[in-house]
């Protein structure tokens, strides 16, 4: 009798304990309803909305009717999902291919952030039939039988010696708006050439803005006491 009547106290004050602590039932039901809300992280998502944004442009200007941003659009089947692609090769701007168009790797990507998109804001699902057909579409169809787009491979090694040879000279030939003391540049080519010898491309050491505090080239200073 004595566990039943210590526990039969502490449910007392326990009774509304969770409405004082802010908890209110159902206030994120909408938002646990989505399935895998939070699966992708936030540069991958921009990617998405990016593609779905073109998508919008592509159905707007040919006037199709029943797609709009969002949940309860209708699902668009491989042959306007093809479409959208051919509208895209021709309108976007590529800087691989000789007809200035985008190359095929390019196109692969736009259909695999278009169907990533449709998963994320529209909650739609396209079937995995449809996407392998598009994909393969891509690859045979439109890069080696039509020749619309071009299948433009990057080579082992794009940071040639003829880019290393621009970069030297204009660190110690090009006047630079921020002072860089001889020593700083003699660092640098030298690790340069030393990166170099990993083979690695451009965007190993010159990385995108947003992520120029965690990779690329870097060097530390190392003060030596004697």
């Amino acid at each position: 009798m004595g566990l039943k009547l210590f526990f039969a106290q502490q449910e007392g004050p326990a009774k509304g304990h969770s409405e004082k602590n802010g908890y209110v039932f159902g206030a994120h039901a909408h938002e646990d309803s989505i399935r895998n809300k939070d699966k992708r992280i936030p540069k991958t998502k921009k990617m998405y909305h990016g593609a779905v944004r073109r998508w919008m442009k592509f159905v707007e200007e040919q006037k199709i009717e029943g797609y709009k941003m969002g949940p309860g659009c209708a699902t668009p089947d491989h042959t306007l999902i093809k479409e959208f692609i051919r509208w895209y090769a021709h309108t976007a701007r590529g800087k691989k291919s000789k007809n200035g168009r985008p190359v095929m790797t390019s196109c692969l990507n736009i259909a695999e952030r278009l169907f990533g998109g449709f998963e994320e804001i529209m909650q739609l699902t396209i079937v995995k039939e449809d996407r392998i057909e598009v994909f393969n579409w891509i690859r045979r169809t439109l890069s080696e039988t039509e020749g619309t787009v071009e299948n433009v491979e990057d080579p082992d090694h794009s940071f040639t010696k003829k880019d290393f040879l621009r970069v030297i000279a204009s660190m110690w030939q090009v006047d630079n708006p921020r002072f860089m003391p001889g020593l700083l540049k003699a660092t640098i080519m030298l690790a340069l050439q030393l990166y170099l010898f990993t083979g690695a491309r451009i965007g190993a050491f010159i990385p995108p803005h947003d992520e120029r505090h965690i990779k690329g080239l870097r060097y530390e200073v190392i003060i030596l006491l004697c």
